[in-house]
């Protein structure tokens, strides 16, 4: 029997004004040195050349919906001893997770990104942005794992790292500034200067420039200074 690369495209829908691609990326027990980013990176790759062809073929119709689903089955704890003897186990709904780093529809008016793209690959936003029908909020989020036992545990990269061993797996959390630490003349101890910005900073005023500024760029999970710094440099 063939063995399946993950992510395996699972379904493909192209329209005129939707498009959907559903990928099927394996059980995370079964997978071999599993990387989040490394996944969506692959998927990626099947979806940019689908959005080039539209904007080419288009003759001016926009997506009303777009969306792009990534599976995983994850066992239980409890699940894993009947890995170790019998190398399966029953998968049920609670196993069945979801991943959706983009999804975009005309009702909402609000595409939702997860925030690692923001350092992995700008263009498909930048593609999707000039596509979309109605589009005016393009809102970044720490994109979590959904539908399965795992919505409940608080650290899902934790249980992922430590219980199904996947050590590479690591979510993207969206960071604005660092403190800027330098030796004081004694060099006994650490002063903080001035915050320096980090690089999702330049990222987002990347995306700036490249899209309509009538489309407002969201972070709702930033504090007062987060947002303070990105109001500085126009990007909300």
């Amino acid at each position: 029997m063939k063995k399946i690369k993950y992510p395996a495209l699972d379904e493909k829908i192209i329209k005129p004004n939707q498009m959907l691609f559903r990928f099927d990326c394996g059980d995370m027990w079964g997978r071999k040195k599993l990387s989040r980013w490394d996944d969506i990176r692959d998927c990626i790759k099947i979806i940019i050349p689908e959005l080039k062809k539209k904007q080419k073929n288009s003759k001016g119709k926009k997506l009303k919906k777009f969306s792009w689903i990534m599976n995983y089955t994850i066992p239980l704890a409890t699940d894993i001893e009947d890995l170790k003897r019998n190398k399966k186990y029953i998968v049920k709904n609670h196993n069945i997770h979801t991943l959706q780093p983009i999804e975009f529809t005309r009702k909402s008016k609000y595409l939702n990104v997860f925030e690692d793209l923001l350092m992995m690959d700008k263009e498909i936003l930048i593609l999707l942005a000039s596509q979309l029908d109605g589009l005016k909020t393009i809102e970044f989020w720490l994109g979590m794992l959904e539908l399965g036992f795992l919505e409940e545990v608080p650290d899902q990269d934790g249980y992922i790292q430590d219980v199904i061993k996947q050590k590479e797996w690591r979510s993207s959390l969206m960071y604005i500034y660092a403190p800027n630490l330098y030796y004081a003349p004694n060099f006994k101890e650490l002063k903080k200067d001035d915050d320096s910005i980090e690089d999702d900073v330049y990222a987002l005023m990347y995306l700036r420039d490249a899209i309509d500024p009538k489309i407002k760029f969201h972070c709702d999970h930033l504090d007062k200074k987060e947002q303070k710094i990105l109001k500085k440099h126009s990007i909300i």
